[in-house]
């Protein structure tokens, strides 16, 4: 997918990710509580997990698709950095569902990192992968 059109200010793009890092939500999971969720579930918690099958990098496993969607300014490499991975992942998820990542709607953002887009049109297929990451939110 073509990201020319989509570029989030940088500043307000990092202001705005500190502020959700640092807040809760009712139930009292945070983002970072997310965040750390996709690591185990992705990652096993490794900070240089192996590549995955379909070209997945680092410890979100995040796509070269995924990343140029996300609208970041880094190389796709620079996504098996953990910091890195975390901007991508947060612009990925405020183009596609910026509500749910307002508003801590964590089901929504597991399902869209699972499986992208259009996951509402296959939404079975991310059952499994959302029960892995409430599992650790619970914990």
């Amino acid at each position: 997918m073509n990201n020319k059109f989509y570029k989030p200010h940088s500043g307000m793009f990092f202001i705005l990710s500190l502020f959700l890092l640092s807040t809760s939500c009712v139930g009292g999971s945070t983002l970072k509580d997310f965040i750390n969720a996709v690591h185990e579930v992705e990652a096993s918690g490794s900070f240089n997990p192996p590549d995955g099958k379909f070209g997945e990098i680092g410890c979100f496993q995040i796509t070269e698709p995924y990343w140029l969607d996300s609208g970041v300014e880094c190389t796709f490499e620079e996504c098996r950095d953990y910091n890195t991975a975390i901007k991508v992942m947060i612009g990925y998820f405020s183009r596609y569902e910026k509500q749910a990542l307002e508003n801590n709607k964590w089901e929504i953002l597991a399902r869209l990192h699972n499986s992208g887009p259009n996951w509402r049109e296959k939404k079975h297929l991310t059952n499994a992968y959302w029960e892995k990451i409430q599992k650790h939110l619970d914990n």
